[in-house]
């Protein structure tokens, strides 16, 4: 039985930054910065989608879709996919040839080396710590006060931008406060019907 691409959630702590994500992965204490590009084919990765459907979904040229699948599975952010091993230069030669009818967002407006996938990877080390003492992103906390960016979420990790509240919307990763997790109340929910509700 043919598999799609599906994107993988388990180990994950996943926070946006506008367009982009910033993915932590702690089972390996990596860190991947995902530019818009990846970030919508990662999006986009249910497991049901093939790679052309995902490209129409996305609006994105195939080429930079096949691209960012590969370096998807490559960290190990996506299963399903089997490897194509299509280069950096080939999949911007065949975004070039095909420039003219760019449609997306980022190719519009960057150009067609917007429209290429862009993944940066760091190890993260494990008790990092600020000079004024407080946690890095990504690190565990108990309280906002123990994280330098404020911002202690549901599942202990110090995140980059706030946590949500219960009772708002969250798109089903722990970004949750403390002490709420992004739940959906019904059987079957669209990413737009979580909400951060109170644990216990």
């Amino acid at each position: 039985m043919k598999t799609e691409p599906l994107a993988r959630s388990a180990d994950l702590i996943v926070d946006s930054i506008g367009d982009e994500l910033l993915v932590y992965d702690t089972s390996s204490s990596r860190a991947h910065s995902l530019n818009a590009v990846v970030a919508a084919v990662w999006k986009a990765c249910d497991g049901t989608r093939s790679p052309e459907q995902i490209a129409a979904h996305t609006g994105l040229d195939p080429a930079a879709v096949e691209l960012a699948l590969d370096n998807l599975a490559e960290i190990e952010l996506i299963s399903g996919h089997k490897r194509t091993g299509i280069s950096r230069r080939s999949a911007l030669r065949r975004i070039t040839v095909g420039a003219a009818g760019l449609t997306v967002g980022a190719a519009a407006a960057g150009g067609v080396a917007a429209a290429l996938p862009v993944i940066r990877s760091i190890t993260a080390p494990t008790a990092a710590k600020a000079v004024s003492n407080c946690t890095a992103v990504f690190n565990k906390c108990t309280l906002t006060t123990d994280c330098c960016s404020g911002h202690c979420s549901g599942d202990g990790f110090c995140r980059s931008s706030p946590a949500v509240g219960s009772g708002q919307p969250c798109d089903g990763v722990n970004q949750c406060e403390i002490g709420s997790q992004c739940v959906c109340p019904h059987d079957s929910c669209a990413s737009t019907s979580y909400y951060c509700s109170p644990t216990g």
